[in-house]
């Protein structure tokens, strides 16, 4: 469990939760949830509870090429949040989804990067307050046990540090599909890396700075 911090941002807004889970055993049942979720309406029993249940971004982690990736990703996410008709989406779990993706099209970019019946890695966001009801008397730690235990009870899947060298990101990153995705196969710097390393770093660069132009070039 980790979180990015964005102290400029509102106090709504200035924390996002993240996990990275291996070894996910629910893709199919939780995106099932998740699409029966965003058919309810006001008068369903009990339907805030759910939709809180399930109020978190699931990103395919084979696509995620670093933390700094994420962290743009997330960043740009609320800042369109933050901006009156600023979002492409209708949540900022969504939108996050949406400037990972390579293209402006809404449908691709879950398509690409969200949940599917087939995931076993998953990157699991949770913008805002820990849980519904908010708890304002509870310490960060505790937050951040709370918002960990909701992503648990989401997700069943083994919990890893992002930036362990054996179980976490670099060992899941699926660099091809990377490339293929955002067509990096003939791209000059990515042919002329003089290793499997530095051909890695180029890309990172390239695909963390596609997501920070993002809404420069809406």
């Amino acid at each position: 469990m980790d979180a990015f911090i964005f102290p400029h941002l509102s106090t709504e807004k200035s924390t996002a939760y993240f996990a990275l889970f291996r070894n996910v055993e629910n893709a199919s049942s939780l995106r099932q949830r998740v699409v029966k979720v965003s058919t309810l309406t006001d008068a369903d029993e009990r339907v805030e509870e759910e939709r809180d249940a399930v109020n978190l971004a699931f990103i395919d982690a084979r696509l995620i090429t670093s933390r700094t990736h994420l962290q743009t990703a997330v960043h740009q996410a609320l800042l369109a949040s933050s901006t009156p008709n600023g979002m492409r989406t209708r949540s900022v779990h969504s939108e996050i989804l949406f400037y990972l993706n390579p293209t402006n099209n809404i449908t691709e970019s879950f398509k690409n990067f969200g949940l599917s019946d087939k995931s076993t890695s998953l990157i699991v966001v949770r913008i805002g307050k820990p849980v519904a009801p908010a708890a304002p008397h509870l310490r960060p730690d505790q937050k951040e046990m709370q918002v960990q235990e909701l992503m648990k009870d989401a997700v069943i899947g083994t919990i890893v540090p992002l930036d362990d060298p054996e179980q976490g990101l670099e060992s899941i990153t699926d660099w091809a599909a990377v490339r293929k995705l955002f067509k990096l196969n003939t791209e000059p710097a990515v042919k002329n890396a003089s290793s499997p390393e530095e051909e890695r770093v180029v890309v990172d660069r390239i695909v963390t700075s596609a997501v920070a132009m993002k809404s420069v070039m809406q």
